[in-house]
């Protein structure tokens, strides 16, 4: 109980800790059922007051972004980096889409073994036809493609997000690109969302990139160092 109502705090926003308390005061000054109907709709309003400050139009817009009909993930693969464009304003609706999105898009090496065949393990040398798959364990679409040793996260057209969206997807992720020795940079993020992420330790300050040119630049760096 100490933990949400007061810890808490250190990993959400000001707004959302509220709704933690109006819930909580709500199911003890009235009846259970009441009290969990007002934090619901206490909760609605916030997502309704967040979603409607978001910036209903965001300009200059690259060639890419403008053919695409923006979904919520849109995934690139560069040679061993992937990079991934969000949209729109990310909650906890979006946390299953995120991760399945992003897993989709980086590629790990496929171990041959059977018994080391499991999702999630660090990555195993092999010596000879190196085969990747995707990191939940799909097939690759490409056998041919090389295995992700960089994740960008392009967050230009991102309007905001909450904690449950920082905690349940990226988080998340963050663990399982780790767990393959994979690092995530994350490009053009928001001041409250960089907050967001950092009090949740999605990440460190380090790996924030004001533009894309300056994460690529330490993309080629890092895997010029790495040949």
């Amino acid at each position: 109980m100490l933990e949400w109502l007061v810890l808490a705090y250190r990993k959400m926003c000001i707004r959302e800790w509220a709704v933690v308390w109006l819930s909580f005061l709500a199911i003890n000054l009235v009846s259970l059922d009441l009290g969990m109907l007002i934090g619901i709709g206490v909760a609605a309003l916030n997502f309704i007051l967040n979603y409607i400050q978001a910036p209903v139009m965001i300009q200059d817009y690259s060639r890419d972004a403008r053919d695409i009909l923006e979904p919520l993930v849109v995934s690139r693969n560069l040679g061993s980096i992937a990079h991934f464009e969000f949209h729109g304003y990310l909650f906890f609706a979006s946390v299953v889409q995120l991760i399945e999105g992003v897993q989709k898009g980086v590629y790990v090496h496929k171990c041959s073994n059977t018994s080391d065949k499991q999702k999630y393990l660090p990555v195993c040398a092999l010596s000879h036809n190196i085969t990747v798959e995707c990191l939940d364990g799909s097939p690759a679409p490409n056998s041919n493609i090389l295995p992700t040793e960089l994740v960008v996260m392009d967050f230009t057209h991102v309007s905001g997000m909450d904690a449950t969206a920082a905690r349940g997807a990226f988080l998340i992720l963050k663990k399982y690109c780790g767990n393959q020795g994979i690092s995530i940079l994350f490009v053009n993020v928001l001041p409250k969302i960089r907050k967001l992420l950092l009090k949740n330790e999605v990440t460190s300050k380090e790996s924030f990139y004001d533009t894309m040119n300056a994460a690529l630049e330490f993309c080629e760096s890092h895997l010029s160092n790495g040949r």
